[in-house]
């Protein structure tokens, strides 16, 4: 019986340990997204550009590509707009202006 305790509180450990393990990555990727975004000092981005320049940093995927963006997102340094004036709609995303002026 108390095998099986131990064995429930190592299992909801482990849940746990793993979840924010993912959350460590998800904050690693978007400090890799925003020094870019700092590099390239300009005031909006597309989806598509990110993806290019993430591809070899293995962010590129889209999932992993879309938690660092929510972190950014959710910390207001980036804001998501959609433009449908082409064929596909392009995710653009506006930077927040104190990243560029440096504030």
């Amino acid at each position: 019986d108390q095998a099986l305790k131990v064995a429930s509180l190592l299992v909801d450990h482990a849940i746990v340990a793993f979840g924010l393990a993912g959350m460590d990555e998800s904050l690693e990727d978007a400090k890799k997204i925003f020094a870019w975004i700092k590099d390239r000092q300009a005031t909006s981005f597309t989806r598509t550009e990110l993806s290019l320049a993430m591809r070899n940093r293995k962010i590129g995927k889209s999932e992993r590509l879309y938690k660092a963006l929510k972190i950014l997102i959710d910390r207001n340094l980036i804001t998501k707009l959609r433009e449908f004036s082409t064929q596909r709609p392009t995710t653009i995303y506006l930077v927040h202006p104190a990243l560029i002026s440096g504030q």
